[in-house]
């Protein structure tokens, strides 16, 4: 499941963590008569808003009951390696995991763990799809749970975003959390925002999204206060003529107002100057 960690401390932590999921499956066969309220309930006593990290005991219950509920909801118990993998999440580690070992189950676990100590927890996926199949897919688990998910894709709308960011567990990939963060960066005011306080983020794919999706730049492009000054301009430009009016460069990039071209500009527009403080603002653009 992973490269062997070299040093005697880390040994140590692997041991360790191998004793907990043993514990776990010992624990968990005693689960089996609980009803889905009382493990709700089991649940709901591993919460707390301290963030502090999990003890053995409780770390036990906790791969315990959500061994259990994974049965319960989704038919798919867990096996060994994926609480192992959850365990090492808890602590912050980047697990790989081989194609086939569960990676989203164990990834959901560790979700859960966070979010049961008090943690707004993100899920990062690398795009929209796997935002929100992961979420649905694991919604009947973390409900089990006591807990709550959203997922956010492209098409959400800032409230849709709010109210995903409110549940316990929110989906989204990687470059739409980025544009929430840009856009609350750029918000006049405080009901326009829609992030919440950064918690914990699990990544999925954390090399793609560390290193492949970080060299794509996010550019916010945002709607001009222009708009009606930019119709008027339209149509003003739809009357200029090419050699008499304006010049376009060599490479057809640029494009240049004769002298003749901004005296049929100004004159459409009322007799302005183009070139004047009070309208070279809106002139640039246009």
């Amino acid at each position: 499941m992973w490269r062997l960690v070299q040093g005697r401390a880390a040994t140590v932590d692997v041991r360790r963590r191998d004793r907990v999921v043993v514990a776990a499956g010992v624990r968990a066969s005693q689960l089996l008569e609980l009803t889905d309220e009382q493990l709700t309930e089991a649940a709901g006593r591993l919460r707390h808003t301290d963030r502090d990290a999990y003890p053995d005991d409780e770390l036990i219950e906790l791969m315990a009951v959500a061994r259990e509920a994974s049965r319960r909801s989704l038919g798919m118990r867990p096996f060994d390696v994926q609480l192992l993998g959850a365990t090492w999440l808890l602590t912050g580690a980047v697990v790989q995991m081989a194609t086939g070992e569960g990676k989203t189950l164990s990834g959901a676990i560790a979700a859960a763990g966070y979010a049961l100590r008090g943690w707004s927890v993100h899920v990062v996926s690398v795009n929209d799809y796997l935002a929100r199949r992961d979420a649905e897919w694991m919604e009947p688990l973390y409900r089990l749970l006591g807990l709550t998910v959203g997922w956010i894709g492209s098409a959400s709308t800032p409230d849709e975003r709010r109210a995903a960011y409110a549940a316990d567990i929110t989906y989204a990939s990687v470059s739409e959390l980025g544009f929430d963060v840009l856009r609350d960066r750029t918000a006049t005011s405080v009901g326009d925002l829609v992030s919440p306080e950064p918690g914990v983020a699990l990544i999925d794919e954390a090399d793609s999204v560390l290193v492949d999706e970080a060299r794509v730049p996010l550019v916010l492009a945002g709607a001009s206060a222009l708009g009606e000054t930019n119709r008027e301009l339209a149509g003003v430009v739809r009357l200029l003529r090419a050699g008499m009016h304006y010049e376009v460069d060599d490479e057809g990039r640029n494009v240049y107002l004769t002298g003749a071209g901004a005296e049929a500009v100004e004159r459409a527009l009322g007799g302005i100057d183009l070139y004047s403080a009070e309208h070279v603002g809106t002139t640039l653009p246009a």
